[in-house]
């Protein structure tokens, strides 16, 4: 038997980072009832605001293709394949495919306004 492990050096770079971040900053996030995101830590003497937080969160969400064409199938279904293609224009992209990683998260948040 063979086992072969593929690791690619950036993404788990990027983790990694993330990972330390989210120690440092000592989030302890709260899902309650309604959905909403509240911090329950304090970081100093100073309380988080949730919104900063939830901000932060999806800055250091990774996206993967997948999520990318679920999103714009989504958005095309309910604003046209028209608005979705400006978006994909903004991006420098005729296709989904094309979208470079590096503005997945930027793609989403232009998804969800």
């Amino acid at each position: 038997m063979e086992i072969t492990v593929n690791i690619n050096a950036d993404v788990l770079a990027e983790s990694i980072n993330n990972l330390a971040i989210a120690i440092r900053d000592s989030k302890i996030l709260d899902s309650t009832k309604d959905s909403t995101i509240q911090a329950k830590t304090m970081i100093g003497s100073q309380k988080l605001d949730p919104k900063m937080v939830q901000e932060k969160a999806e800055e250091n969400t990774i996206y993967k293709i997948e999520d990318i064409r679920s999103a714009f199938a989504t958005f095309a279904k309910a604003k046209g394949k028209d608005k979705a293609k400006e978006i994909l224009a903004k991006f420098s992209a005729s296709k989904v495919t094309e979208i470079k990683e590096r503005d997945y998260n930027q793609v989403m948040k232009v998804l969800e306004e």
